[in-house]
């Protein structure tokens, strides 16, 4: 009896030390980290991702994007250059992982020459299509949903959602259906932050912007004070032209949406059963307040330097195959201090200095959150509406493998270029998740909803009233709305 309990104990002490050993090694709640490498998965050699054999079949995933830009989302997927930065390596590893766990191959098909949306639906709706998957903007999944050519997510059950982003799958809902989402292996998207000068900084003995998020100070207000203490109109003509060191380099609109939605003003806000409501509006005073304060920084020409006025008046010709490149190159040699953009196009600021990448400001201290603004033009993942039902099967199987294996370990490696490609070190890391982290998504600005995103959001504010530009669109916005859910709801 005494042998028999004692070896009872054993077995019981035996178990419980291999349970600590498997959850020290987890997330917390006892799963494994997604992020961890196949080869050393808590010490062992096993993968805890279940091996499945697809028979060899090819996955193919659409993808449009801006291929003109160095920065793009085919780069992020397929890392055709395997092996020339740790970034690839990590993009073709992750790729190659799940070929051999699924027993599949993936390819990564880009958009081709004349290609339109109105022929990608048709060619869906005709069952033609040849892909699996489609990573595109959220404008072009928005127009592929009008036409019925996506596939309502929620149908599609072994779609493990615990991969979408937090907050997304109810931002992007119309009332109970989903057509895309943001899942995570869109790791390299995220969303709008300011990029900002360290030399400049340094050279004014400026306080920086990382200093001012970590002691919660990063107001509307804060980057105002040094939008205006950095900027120098050297010739004293009232004017910043672009030799000069400006506050903000502003560029194309998208400085008034991301400004607006980092301090909590956004279009709409989907309610309890997936209906945009027009919140832009909801509290005036507060509105009114954000864009009081944004006005005065990007129309006052002492401290903004403004993109657009300089090439309508010949100041500078648009390089319209990568403007970023352009524009930073410009930034940089005048000294400017602010820059706003996605940590996407941090290539443009390789060996222009030293910079760093913070969310964008918020209101003031009491918002609970950074807010990053996710345009209309960023991406998003959908399913073709032609898929049967093995079809589904296999793209969620395949979608939760990317999902999985696009942990933390390749947001690493990420954050990594992104912080290499701005002379920063690993300090970085927390403002990049910030920011990844503050995500905001709007179904009326990617349905373009009263043809809010050129009268409303994104635009420039300087010869327009937020508040009067909503009043004088809202029929519009209305009815947008009923037209887009009749066309998707037809008959229901």
């Amino acid at each position: 009896m005494k042998n028999t309990f004692l070896r009872l104990l054993t077995a019981i002490l035996a178990l419980l030390t291999l349970s600590s050993v498997l959850f020290s090694c987890a997330n917390g709640d006892g799963s494994p980290d997604p992020g961890t490498p196949v080869t050393s998965v808590c010490g062992y050699s096993q993968d805890p991702f279940e091996s499945v054999d697809l028979g060899g079949r090819e996955f193919v995933i659409f993808v449009s994007d801006n291929i003109s830009r160095r920065s793009s989302t085919f780069d992020f997927l397929a890392a055709e250059n395997e092996g020339s930065t740790p970034l690839d390596k990590a993009i073709s590893d992750r790729n190659r992982l799940v070929e051999e766990k699924l027993n599949v191959t993936l390819r990564v098909q880009r958009i081709s020459p004349g290609f339109t949306y109105d022929a990608l639906a048709a060619e869906i709706l005709s069952g033609k299509a040849d892909f699996d998957a489609i990573v595109a903007s959220a404008s072009a999944l928005a127009k592929l949903t009008k036409e019925r050519a996506l596939l309502d997510l929620n149908e599609v059950e072994s779609l493990d959602k615990t991969y979408m982003a937090p907050g997304s799958e109810n931002a992007l809902r119309l009332r109970e259906r989903l057509y895309f989402a943001d899942f995570s292996f869109n790791t390299f998207n995220t969303g709008c932050g300011l990029y900002f000068n360290k030399e400049t900084l340094k050279a004014l003995a400026l306080k920086s912007p990382y200093e001012f998020v970590d002691s919660n100070e990063w107001t509307l207000d804060t980057f105002a004070e040094l939008v205006k203490a950095a900027a120098r109109d050297l010739d004293g003509d009232g004017t910043i032209g672009k030799t000069e060191r400006a506050g903000l380099h502003y560029v194309e609109g998208i400085e008034e949406a991301a400004l607006l939605y980092g301090a909590g003003i956004r279009m709409s806000t989907n309610d309890l059963v997936g209906y945009p409501e027009f919140t832009i509006a909801k509290d005036k005073e507060k509105t009114g307040n954000v864009y009081d304060k944004i006005k005065s920084v990007i129309t006052d020409k002492r401290y903004t330097f403004d993109t657009i006025e300089s090439a309508r008046n010949g100041g500078i010709c648009i390089d319209v195959s990568d403007p970023d490149l352009l524009y930073v190159d410009q930034m940089a040699k005048s000294g400017s201090l602010f820059y706003v953009g996605g940590s996407n196009v941090s290539y443009a600021f390789k060996d222009k200095g030293r910079f760093g990448f913070v969310p964008m400001p918020k209101y003031d201290p009491d918002q609970e959150n950074y807010l990053s603004y996710y345009g209309a033009y960023d991406p998003l993942m959908a399913l073709p509406a032609c898929l049967s039902a093995d079809g589904k099967e296999f793209a969620a199987t395949v979608i939760n493998a990317l999902n999985y294996y696009s942990g933390d370990e390749l947001r690493k490696d990420w954050y990594k270029t992104v912080l290499s490609d701005l002379g920063e070190g690993e300090e970085g890391f927390k403002y990049l998740d910030l920011v990844r982290e503050g995500k905001t998504y709007d179904n009326s600005l990617y349905f373009d909803l009263g043809a809010c995103r050129s009268k409303i959001v994104v635009t420039q504010c300087e010869y327009y009233n937020i508040l009067t530009a909503y009043k004088r669109q809202r029929k519009a916005l209305e009815g947008d709305r009923t037209v887009l859910f009749r066309s998707v709801f037809d008959g229901e």
